[in-house]
């Protein structure tokens, strides 16, 4: 039984890896400092497309009644004619070609007759 156990000893004793470093000399690799690493934030600024509008109660007095005050707040700047680009509704109807038409089209009959149990 002892020499049964002796065996087994080499088999369950850890064994040491030594790694080997790759083989560079020192002489080309010089000490550097290690850069530390900076973490910088990008913070997208951008601007608001009604931020630079001002409305009309800025430039106007102080209402004298309350009745008056609806209209500085809802009303704004009308843009000029021409602006925006406008689009008729029968230009918008020409751009598109039909692609139906209930009367000239009937319902499509199915050529397989042997799966639907007709003739």
């Amino acid at each position: 039984m002892s020499e049964m156990n002796n065996s087994l000893l080499p088999l369950i004793t850890p064994r040491v890896i030594i790694r080997q470093k790759p083989l560079v000399s020192r002489a080309l690799t010089s000490a550097q400092p290690k850069k530390k690493k900076t973490t910088i934030f990008k913070v997208k600024s951008h601007e608001h497309p009604w931020g630079s509008r001002e409305s009309l109660s800025d430039a106007y007095e102080l209402p004298i009644t309350q009745r008056e005050a609806w209209w500085r707040v809802d009303v704004k700047v009308t843009p000029v004619p021409g602006t925006y680009e406008t689009i008729d509704f029968i230009d918008e109807l020409n751009k598109r070609p039909n692609t139906y038409s209930f009367k000239s089209e009937g319902r499509k009959k199915s050529k397989d007759f042997n799966r639907r149990g007709f003739f």
